[in-house]
């Protein structure tokens, strides 16, 4: 559900990928696709669950990921740090990365061929993580601009898997 500057609820997930198993934390994701890495046992792999999901004129990419911390993150609740947080993602945090392919207001239209949105700077926010490291749910309120003129709100259930 996507209520603020956007009042949507999704319609379903993008090209949705078998979960796969990272060797090496430098792989992530396709672009705008929906997928969970997992990392191999003894690698050197970052955990990434993507869910890229529509909505009526957009398509929003949403990435949850254990950064370059190594590893799975163990299931449970995890504070967010947002995407532009320097240097690792700490221990027991997820990283936290929105993208929509067009913009949620004409004064952001720019022509890029994707749009980021921010965290707010000074509220905590926290995800679940289900056993599965598959699914699990988000609510958190961002910034379509870092000055903070359109906010939107994502709320609900996530899942890397269809």
């Amino acid at each position: 559900m996507f209520t603020g500057a956007v009042v949507a609820s999704a319609t379903g997930t993008v090209d949705d990928r078998p979960v796969q198993t990272a060797a090496s934390y430098d792989t992530s994701p396709d672009a705008f696709t929906t997928e969970c890495r997992m990392a191999a046992p003894g690698s050197t792999a970052a955990w990434d669950a993507q869910v890229t999901v529509r909505t009526p004129g957009n398509e929003w990419q949403i990435s949850l990921s254990s950064g370059q911390t190594i590893g799975d993150p163990s299931p449970g609740r995890h504070q967010l740090i947002g995407n532009s947080y320097p240097g690792q993602v700490p221990d027991g945090a997820v990283s936290l990365d929105v993208q929509s392919q067009q913009a949620v207001a004409d004064y952001l239209s720019n022509g890029s061929s994707s749009y980021e949105y921010y965290m707010k700077p000074t509220t905590t926010y926290f995800a679940t993580i289900n056993p599965s490291l598959e699914s699990g749910t988000l609510n958190v309120t961002l910034d379509a601009d870092q000055a903070g003129a359109t906010e939107l709100t994502i709320s609900g259930t996530w899942s890397c898997t269809s």
